[in-house]
This record gives structure tokens, sequence and C-alpha cells, in this order.
């Protein structure tokens, strides 16, 4: 082997950390665009992944499958293309969504149920602006979403079988808060149209067999607000928390559970199909099993 054939090979292998600060400069770069996609400018948010996109394509073309995997690098260009194709599809929504309730509805759960972009503690809620706007249009486009996101006196019950009442009041605030940001006059003391919630919680329980200090949870959580046509509506759901963090796993269930109900309620006001929920409150593939 010549010396320039060695000098070329040694030149074309990473290091492990050289690979791990790729992939911290690529979690980086994927934050920025999130970010900005959470303000919504898209444009600057493909402009920052696209050029990701080719700097991942020129470094990664050499490194060999085994030692990508081993940098949790080997996903990236696919998770990209996904990313690009999600925020072009946000950025065309948004061009038509000042005079468009369907496409201010379509944005809307997009961000706050995206098919990919989602970093832990960059999650859109219904408190944001960029939501807070899309609601407003929704209301000012369709009078029929306007009714059921008008200013309603709604009374926050929450029950829980096996829930501390530190627990309940902590899910009762963040309905209540979330209700609000929806347009409707919320309060757990008073209001004509009752939303009632029943709660169990199962675990946390230690799930050190994946590799990781974390502990699994699931807050079953079934819900009616018949006034606002929903009868019934299964809000479970079934995660994992910080294991070292008192209460992490069931703040994250708590989240997860406002949000689904944010979006049923977006979904009914728009006459849409409510979404699917994959964690159930019982049933042989649910939470608990008959």
């Amino acid at each position: 082997m010549s010396f320039c054939t060695s000098l070329a090979l040694v030149l074309l292998t990473w290091t492990p950390a050289q690979l791990t600060a790729l992939r911290q400069h690529r979690d980086a770069e994927e934050k920025k665009a999130d970010l900005l996609a959470r303000d919504g400018k898209y444009g600057e948010a493909i402009k920052v992944l696209e050029a990701l996109r080719v700097e991942l394509q020129t470094k990664l073309k050499d490194v060999p499958q085994k030692e990508q995997e081993g940098a949790y690098l080997a996903t990236s260009l696919s998770v990209l293309k996904s990313d690009l194709e999600e925020l072009t599809s946000w950025a065309q929504l948004a061009a038509k969504s000042n005079t468009s309730a369907s496409a201010a509805m379509k944005l809307l759960l997009g961000l706050l149920h995206p098919k990919q972009m989602n970093f832990d503690g960059h999650r859109v809620t219904v408190n944001d602006p960029q939501v807070q706007k899309l609601i407003a249009t929704i209301r000012k486009l369709d009078a029929g979403a306007a009714k059921v996101l008008g200013p309603r006196k709604v009374k926050v019950v929450v029950r829980g079988k096996n829930v501390e009442e530190a627990a309940r009041v902590q899910f009762a605030a963040q309905l209540v808060a979330t209700l609000r940001a929806l347009g409707h006059d919320a309060a757990v003391e008073t209001g004509t149209e009752l939303f009632e919630v029943e709660l169990v919680m199962k675990g946390p329980v230690s799930a050190h067999l994946i590799g990781d200090d974390v502990d699994e949870c699931a807050l079953v959580a079934v819900a009616k607000w018949e006034a606002g046509a929903l009868k019934r509506i299964d809000l479970t759901s079934h995660g994992f928390g910080d294991e070292e963090t008192d209460g992490d796993c069931f703040a994250d269930r708590v989240r997860d559970v406002v949000g689904l109900a944010a979006e049923q309620i977006l979904r009914t006001a728009m006459r849409l199909p409510l979404a699917t929920n994959l964690n159930k409150a019982e049933g042989p593939n649910g939470v608990f099993e008959r």
C-alpha cells in the first residue's frame, strides 16, 4: 500500500469523538430548525435542514454503516427527509391560512401533533402565539367552529380513583388552562357546562430493562363534555419518565392528555373525525386488560 493511499484511508477514518461531535452538531441544527418552525419561520427552517442534509450526505458518505449506527447517525438522512417534507407542507398551509379555515386547521393540527419534528421542551401548545393566531383565524372564517371555540362557561370536574389530591389538582389546573387557551371561561369552581374527567393512574414502575434510568406509567383518562358534543373521549396516555425526577412520568402523561383533549375539541369545532388514540382505557389491547 502506498504512502498516499494509507494517508487517504487515515483521513477518511472518523474517530468516535468526531462522530459524537457530528451527532451533537446535527441535534443542534435540528433543534434550531424546530424553533424557527415554532415561530412560523418555515422558509428559514427549511434552509437550515437543507444545509444540514447536504453536510451529512458529504460527511457520512464513507463512514461504515456499523459506525453510523454506533454513533446514532444511521437514520439521520431519512429523518431529515421526513422533516423537510413536513416543513414544506406547513409552509404551503401557512400561505393559505389567513383566508382558509381548512388550511389554518390543518396547520394547527400539524403543529400540535407533528409527525416528525418534536423536540422535548419545545413542543407547541395551545398557548403559543402561532396557535392562538390560527385559532382566532378559524373563529373569524368559520361560524360553526366559533360556536364551539367561543367563550363558554365550563366547569372542570376531575375525579381520580387512585390519584392523590395534589395530582388531581395539578391535572385540573392544566385542563382549565388549556380550555381557556381555546377561548372558554373555564374554572374548577363555577360554570354551567360540565367537563368531567375520570382518572386512574397505573405505575410508575421501573423500566431499567430498556437500558435507561426511566420509569413507565399510564394515566387512564376518560372525559365527557356533553354540551360540547363530546359524550365520551378516551384521552389515556402511556409512556416513560425520568425515574430520578419525582412525578416526571405523571407530569408527561398530564401534558399528553390535555394536549389530546385540545386536539379533539379543535377537531369537533371543524367537524373533523376525532384523532385516533392508540392508548386505550380498556380492552384487550388497552392499558388495562379486561
